[in-house]
């Protein structure tokens, strides 16, 4: 047997090249709490309006977790609470079953879910999904349509 070698590679946040950008920090807080807010604050209390930021990506969960708290969609406090992030394939299982059925008048598939209740408490602890699919992101989608 020959060991050939090991190797990693990061890709950064990329930082603002311009005057007028505003950071992914920044955005992200500005749409979740309505404003930019300082390292002092409690995130996880945030403003009663907050928007739920959910992150898909097809990264690999440990990955989406350092990214995603790098950037501000979870904390570190909140990335240790239940079903906050969970694989696209801990996500199809959670929901539990599912139909996609195409609606004519609207020209388009809708997801009919066995249990919305199931689908919809689900749904509202999840903040990322990891080796997400092109299916998951349509059922999370569609059903918070």
């Amino acid at each position: 047997m020959i060991y050939l070698g090991t190797f990693g590679l990061e890709d950064p946040i990329r930082e603002v090249e311009d005057e007028n950008q505003i950071p992914v920090k920044n955005s992200i807080q500005l749409i979740r709490y309505g404003t930019v807010l300082s390292e002092k604050v409690n995130r996880s209390k945030g403003a009663k309006n907050q928007v739920n930021i959910r992150m898909i990506t097809g990264d690999h969960i440990e990955t989406a977790l350092y990214v995603a708290k790098q950037v501000g969609i979870i904390s570190e406090e909140e990335s240790n609470l239940e079903g906050i992030y969970m694989t696209g394939d801990q996500f199809r299982e959670s929901i539990g079953g599912y139909e996609k059925v195409w609606d004519h008048e609207q020209n388009q598939y809708e997801v009919i879910f066995e249990n919305k209740a199931r689908f919809n408490s689900v749904k509202g602890k999840l903040r990322i999904i990891a080796r997400a699919s092109a299916e998951d992101r349509f059922i999370l989608i569609a059903g918070i349509k």
